[in-house]
């Protein structure tokens, strides 16, 4: 009555043969790029590198900022640790290693969220206090549309990998 057959280049969820490109993308290159580029960031923040040539005149006039750089350095080197640590999982099948996929994703973008609003909050205390006006100076455009990204990198990911469940079983 109904041909239970399936074509011959049929992917059965539940079987081995599920295409594993994006499987292979993160733990052979993104991961590991992610993590180069968290170590850079990290260093650079501890060290104010983004400030350039202004950093001691920036340190100097918002002083609490250096330790909201410091902190945020450090949580950033911690996330090139935890991208290594997601890559290694995923080429060993572990079982939460999709779980991690998606904290990679999401986890960093929380941490911008907490370090803008940080930075922000100091340099808004020290306006206050000498009177000068920020209006229009802080865009969250950029932040708004990264996490715009992360959220629909965060659903791929959620359904990419609860597809493959059965895969990552050690």
């Amino acid at each position: 009555v109904f041909n239970t057959q399936q074509p011959f280049n049929a992917v059965q969820p539940g079987t081995i043969e599920m295409p594993m490109k994006w499987h292979k993308f993160l733990c052979f290159f993104w991961l590991w790029l992610m993590a180069l580029i968290n170590a850079f960031n990290g260093y650079s923040a501890m060290n104010g590198l983004h400030y350039g040539e202004a950093k001691k005149e920036v340190y100097r006039w918002f002083e609490d900022l250096q330790s909201v750089d410091k902190t945020y350095g450090y949580v950033v080197i911690f996330l090139a640790i935890f991208d290594v640590i997601v890559a290694i999982s995923l080429l060993k099948y572990k079982k939460f290693a999709p779980l991690l996929v998606v904290l990679a994703f999401a986890v960093p973008r929380v941490t911008d969220i907490i370090y803008i609003v940080s930075a922000n909050g100091v340099i808004s205390d020290v306006a206050k206090e000498i009177n000068m006006d920020l209006s229009g100076v802080f865009d969250y455009s950029e932040l708004v549309s990264s996490v715009i990204g992360t959220v629909f990198m965060v659903c791929c990911n959620v359904v990419y990998f609860g597809k493959r469940r059965h895969i990552y079983n050690k």
